[in-house]
């Protein structure tokens, strides 16, 4: 089951929880990854991103 999304933006991106209970994520981006945020169920949580970074996709930490 895919439990998180995520939406780039310039500057930061969007993680999307599609889960009906709360959950740590964050997202792949080149060369490191941002820490975990925890978002509640159906919530969206927000990651900084520097200039250039691309986040590839967001998973469960």
């Amino acid at each position: 089951m895919r439990q998180a999304r995520c939406l780039r933006r310039d500057g930061w991106a969007d993680i999307h929880n599609v889960c009906n209970y709360t959950i740590s994520a964050s997202a792949e981006v080149d060369g490191f990854d941002p820490s975990c945020i925890q978002i509640g169920p159906g919530g969206v949580g927000r990651i900084g991103l520097d200039l250039g970074d691309v986040p590839y996709y967001a998973y469960v930490c």
